[in-house]
């Protein structure tokens, strides 16, 4: 072999994933029925912050039909593409949410999973940070404080109860491993319930999206009929102030049915 070639398989063997004693714990534990099954994580590369790239993008589409078209059409697109945004990141930030709930409960039952085997306190919190990197501060942080003799305190609002449920626990002497199951359980329930919510009001989000899509459909049969609807909408004044309107009414009917979803899910 040459010095190339074993050079490229060094190269291979550097970009190799290391083993993660967190997950191997964490499928030790599966495999003996102590624990879910942990979803895989996967690391991706650092991107920008989603509200940069979406007001770029709605000053830049907006800036060019302001330069082709004039300041009503430009008006029109600002506010097409707003909306497009708002409801991109609302898909992201609902998508967060849900991963911020699967590693919370995912590391709290891991915590549960290590009481029962026989770990300690802090080795426990220790398993649950590094098995949930969202909330590998407040785990960090509650396993400090077990290994220096004191209940765990978690700052973080969805992690109270544990810390209630932990300090009622020590102070009672109940077994704390029942207990934290009890919370595991109660988290994954309010999660659930929030999953049943979403997908009850998923319905009036397809209907919002449908209705903002058919003025789009009839552009395209007008033009199939040799109407020609979009000469009409970009080269006369009335038709420009028809397509502004159109698309302020139409954007409005849909951020006020993602607003009551939204509401809905809040409840």
């Amino acid at each position: 072999m040459t010095g190339l070639t074993w050079l490229l398989l060094g190269f291979g063997v550097l970009l190799l994933p290391g083993v993660d004693p967190a997950a191997m714990r964490a499928r030790l534990l599966t495999a003996r029925g102590r624990l879910a099954e942990v979803p895989a994580r996967t690391v991706r590369a650092p991107l920008p912050r989603p509200e940069l790239l979406a007001s770029v993008g709605c000053i830049a589409a907006t800036g060019a039909v302001f330069g082709l078209a004039g300041p009503v059409l430009a008006a029109a697109t600002g506010i097409g593409a707003a909306t497009l945004a708002r409801l991109v990141l609302g898909a992201l930030r609902g998508r967060a949410a849900r991963r911020r709930d699967a590693e919370l409960c995912t590391a709290v039952r891991l915590v549960a999973a290590e009481l029962e085997s026989g770990s300690g306190p802090s080795a426990a919190l220790t398993a649950a940070a590094d098995a949930a990197p969202t909330w590998r501060a407040e785990f960090s942080a509650g396993a400090e404080a077990c290994h220096a003799g004191d209940d765990p305190r978690f700052e973080a609002a969805e992690l109270r109860g544990l810390g209630d449920a932990w300090r009622v626990a020590d102070r009672a002497g109940a077994p704390l491993a029942a207990v934290v199951r009890r919370v595991a359980d109660d988290l994954a329930g309010r999660v659930a319930q929030r999953q049943a919510v979403t997908a009850a009001v998923a319905g009036a989000r397809s209907s919002a999206a449908l209705l903002a899509v058919l003025p789009v459909l009839g552009l395209l049969l007008g033009a199939a009929m040799q109407a020609h609807p979009l000469g009409v909408l970009l080269t006369t004044r009335a038709g420009q102030l028809i397509c502004f309107f159109g698309v302020a009414f139409d954007a409005a009917g849909v951020l006020w049915t993602q607003r009551l979803a939204a509401s809905a899910e809040r409840t």
